[in-house]
């Protein structure tokens, strides 16, 4: 916690010093969360470590005389709603800056939006390859999928754990999963030269992960390339566990969530 406090404070600093020309009394910040939809799990800890910051900083005279006040608007991961979130910050709000927003596919639709309003954003958790290119309001404080994931394989590799063989798991309706799956995880895996064997797919509101499992479990791949936000992840392992699949699991930021260990 004390990481995602101190990160959330030099998140605050770097935004309010993008926007401070437009400051007068109050400095005020948009925040887009999630704190409904697929990343839920993820999200709050970013809403606790943005909380903190924010009281520690004010309680020490905030910043050069001036209190940051955050206004909130839960995006539920949906990039319309980010949109919408925006727009308000901006217009409406009169706000410096945006934390956020929390998804690559809500960064695909509110980057271009911020860049006309002229409102720095900082998203910290978006991580598609190539999300801040070409834009001078858009940032973000997390690798992009690709890196993470080649050092996960590099590191399998190095330890000489089971990688003869693989697979890809992905969501279908998230821009970042469904990219992993398809793209990302068969790129790393033949760069590893690991042979992809097949891949299963299924929806993020999918209750019953059997029949993707089974066919998994039909593959028998050495380790399974997974992408998902966490939910998705936390359902996929729990029904490899039901069915005796101990197939590895890897990925990257989109699984990084405490309730996934415990299950795979």
């Amino acid at each position: 916690m004390k990481k995602s406090v101190l990160l959330g404070a030099t998140m605050l600093a770097a935004l309010v010093a993008a926007g401070t020309a437009k400051a007068d009394g109050e400095l005020v910040l948009g925040y887009m969360m999630a704190k409904s939809g697929p990343y839920v799990s993820l999200a709050n800890t970013n809403e606790v470590a943005v909380d903190m910051a924010v009281e520690e900083i004010n309680k020490q005279g905030g910043i050069n005389g001036k209190k940051i006040k955050v206004v909130k608007f839960d995006t539920a991961g949906d990039p319309k709603q980010a949109t919408t979130a925006l727009r308000r910050f901006a217009q409406d709000d009169a706000a410096l800056a945006v934390i956020g927003p929390f998804s690559s596919s809500e960064v695909r639709t509110t980057f271009p939006v911020g860049e006309r309003e002229g409102i720095s954003q900082m998203s910290m958790a978006s991580s598609a390859p190539g999300l801040t290119k070409g834009f001078s309001y858009g940032f973000r404080n997390t690798t992009d999928e690709g890196r993470v994931i080649d050092q996960v394989l590099a590191s399998l590799k190095d330890k000489k754990l089971p990688t003869a063989s693989g697979a890809a798991a992905y969501a279908t309706d998230d821009v970042v999963s469904k990219s992993i799956g398809t793209v990302v995880i068969p790129k790393m895996f033949e760069k590893y030269a690991i042979p992809l064997k097949g891949s299963v797919d299924f929806q993020l509101a999918a209750f019953d992960l059997s029949p993707q499992v089974a066919q998994i479990k039909q593959l028998a791949p050495d380790v399974v390339g997974l992408g998902s936000p966490p939910e998705g992840a936390i359902n996929l392992a729990k029904e490899m566990k039901r069915q005796g699949v101990s197939t590895r699991l890897v990925g990257g930021t989109t699984i990084a969530d405490p309730e996934f260990v415990q299950f795979h």
